[in-house]
């Protein structure tokens, strides 16, 4: 009989252990390349909610036409599954001119699609989106 295999495999004895940058490490990488302006915070702090993907869908002229965007991108429950892996993540901000316009108006019908406070959507104001 051979013998029974177990979950967690020992490293053979002699067998360099790969050693992962720590923060101190990576900081050097980011500056070293000219990356400055970024800030740590643990991934559990990433929200990962579906009205991103409705604003995208209901609002953007650029929805599918970009491969980072949906319905490109992963779903929301696999997103939130890869963010629970790691256990810190590195937030850069990157200062970039755009040589196309805002988009036309008629990109946002509603004056208002998301409850007061989201500001990540464009409002006009606070009111309800419902017509009367």
């Amino acid at each position: 009989m051979s013998p029974k295999k177990t979950i967690g495999r020992k490293t053979p004895p002699g067998t360099p252990r790969r050693v992962l940058p720590g923060t101190k490490d990576l900081e050097r990488m980011f500056a070293g390349r000219g990356f400055s302006d970024f800030r740590w915070i643990h991934p559990r702090d990433i929200v990962v909610a579906e009205w991103v993907r409705m604003k995208c869908l209901y609002g953007c002229v650029e929805y599918g036409k970009n491969a980072a965007c949906p319905p490109n991108a992963p779903p929301v429950d696999a997103c939130a599954r890869f963010f629970r892996e790691y256990k810190r993540a590195a937030v850069f901000h990157f200062v970039k001119k755009v040589d196309r316009p805002d988009p036309p108006p008629t990109a946002w019908p509603w004056t208002s699609i998301a409850p007061c406070g989201r500001s990540a959507i464009p409002s006009r104001s606070c009111r309800s989106t419902t017509r009367r």
